[in-house]
């Protein structure tokens, strides 16, 4: 004859992690000593997809090459009751290039990866790399292709920036066949018609 049933309080706790994947933050591009617009983000799920709260994932990054760094050197994060974990913001370092930010959890062989891009900064210095110094008899083609390499002021190349060659206006001078101005390659090397 108890009228009022007793209740019990139960909770079904996520498994161990079985995989970890990025949620944000790949591929993205920011240029050479700046900041990504998104934060690197994964999510830790166990092997029913339920999501595993309360896990540390570490962040990491190359040591050398092009890399970046985390706010405050804090490459730690723990995953919430989604199972996600969001890094620090991550800052470019002065190196352009295409590089690889890894995430782990403990339990797991495989990291999650983001494919990120260290552009190049603004072009701050060009110099000649090839075609001086020549000569050439009047009225003949120079022998060497003049080249010139533009680089950010971090020394890194800076590609698809347009190079004008010129050539003084009067006394002994020259002539560009087809025009003066052309991109620099993906070396950041213009080469001249």
């Amino acid at each position: 004859g108890v009228g009022t049933p007793a209740n019990f309080s139960l909770t079904n706790l996520a498994d161990e992690p079985a995989t970890i994947a990025p949620t944000s933050g790949t591929p993205q591009a920011t240029t050479v000593n700046s900041p990504f617009p998104q934060r690197l983000a994964v999510v830790v799920l166990d092997t029913f997809n339920n999501p595993v709260p309360n896990r540390q994932v570490t962040f990491n990054v190359p040591n050398s090459g092009p890399s970046g760094t985390f706010a405050g050197g804090v490459n730690i994060a723990l995953t919430d009751n989604a199972g996600i974990a969001q890094a620090p913001v991550l800052t470019a370092n002065s190196s352009a290039g295409q590089w690889t930010a890894t995430a782990t959890v403990v339990g797991l062989s495989t990291p999650a990866a983001f494919l990120l891009t260290n552009n190049p900064g603004l072009p701050r210095s060009i110099l000649a790399t090839s075609g001086t110094p020549q000569t050439a008899q009047v009225n003949t083609t120079f022998p060497d292709t003049m080249k010139a390499l533009v680089r950010d002021s971090s020394g890194n190349p800076v590609p698809d920036v347009i190079v004008t060659f010129l050539a003084p206006s009067s006394g002994p001078s020259g002539g560009f066949n087809g025009g003066n101005q052309v991109f620099t390659g993906p070396n950041g090397v213009a080469v001249a018609p």
